[in-house]
């Protein structure tokens, strides 16, 4: 038998024994969450009971707030605990986690599963080699039936490719097809965690392979789109903002198609009824737009004619504070005069 954490946890199973320490880490007693830790510590001693209790608890207990916990740590510890675990606790992690991305009913908990697995995933080496069915697994979740089960995968595919970069080229045709169909989900938050995948597609892959994903800048939109039908501005911000990363960094995927996503930013900066911050950010890209590709801009009709009022405009929506040029302000000066002196 899998011998027990503690000496005085003897008649608890590692499981046991292991939750006993996650709800002793939610105590408001500062002694009391030390000892916690101390026996947490103690029991990454033990690889694999401790692998397969972190494991167990994240995917199956009946308590929120112990599956959260457990996630947290697995994701922290387990590669740590990895080397020293056997090939029986390994295969049971690889088989569990996976699993519960259809299971597990609140997002923010299959969110930390999906960071587990990518952890998990990206640490082995060769990642395919050692897990070659995981990959395999999340194509078939990203085209599942539960909306929750689309945006895990997706968002566990955007994470390996954070993490694998180029490691991940050898996906690319299913990836392509995948992403595609994401990004015009039913569902927001699938086509919001396909929107990011993609991103990190553009920002990683090289050569050839990355040729058809150019051709996928139009769709980028949809998410975008949806968001704000749905008045879910959050999302939309979410996603121009990934827009604005990858144009920033990849200016070159997006002179094909630089004149339909500039005329639809610009659309975003000139609804008055959305909130300042998303209309802000509309401009940011399109003002992006014209530092990275100046050439390509200005190959756009009116472009500068369309843009100058809108940026205007905004200046002059910034209200105005009267305290701000009629409050006294000594500290200049003396600021001035004090950091002289200290520098002196």
């Amino acid at each position: 038998s899998i011998p027990p954490f503690l000496p005085a946890m003897a008649a608890q199973t590692p499981t046991e024994a292991m939750e006993a320490i996650l709800r002793q880490l939610q105590s408001n007693n500062n002694a009391a969450r030390g000892e916690a830790e101390a026996a947490f510590n103690t029991a990454k001693a033990q690889a694999s009971p401790c692998l397969a209790a972190l494991t167990d608890l994240s995917t199956a207990s009946q308590d929120e707030v112990i599956r959260a916990t457990a996630s947290v740590l697995l994701r922290r510890s387990a590669m740590e605990l990895w080397p020293n675990a056997s090939p029986a606790v390994q295969a049971h992690l690889k088989q569990r986690l996976p699993a519960a991305l259809r299971t597990e009913p609140r997002p923010n908990l299959r969110k930390k599963l999906a960071d587990t697995i990518a952890v998990v995933y990206s640490g082995l080496d060769p990642p395919a080699g050692q897990w070659p069915e995981l990959v395999p697994a999340m194509f078939e979740l990203a085209r599942g039936r539960g909306a929750g089960e689309r945006e895990s995968a997706l968002y566990v595919f955007s994470q390996l490719l954070d993490y694998l970069g180029e490691g991940m080229q050898m996906y690319a045709g299913e990836l392509h097809a995948v992403l595609e169909k994401g990004m015009g989900d039913e569902d927001l938050m699938a086509q919001v965690a396909a929107l990011r995948a993609t991103c990190s597609v553009l920002s990683s892959f090289e050569g050839s392979v990355i040729g058809p994903f150019e051709a996928l800048v139009p769709v980028m939109l949809k998410p975008v789109s949806a968001a704000l039908n749905k008045d879910e501005e959050d999302q939309a911000r979410n996603c121009i903002e990934l827009l604005i990363e990858v144009i920033e960094a990849e200016p070159r995927f997006w002179r094909k198609h630089l004149q339909e996503v500039a005329h639809a930013m610009l659309t975003v900066a000139t609804t008055t009824t959305l909130e300042d911050a998303t209309r802000q950010l509309g401009l940011e890209f399109i003002v992006t737009a014209a530092e990275k590709l100046p050439g390509p801009c200005r190959k756009i009709p009116n472009f500068v004619e369309s843009v100058i009022p809108v940026a205007l405009g905004m200046m002059l929506e910034v209200e105005d504070d009267p305290e701000w040029y009629t409050k006294e302000d000594d500290d200049d000066d003396a600021g001035g005069l004090a950091a002289a002196a200290a520098a002196a």
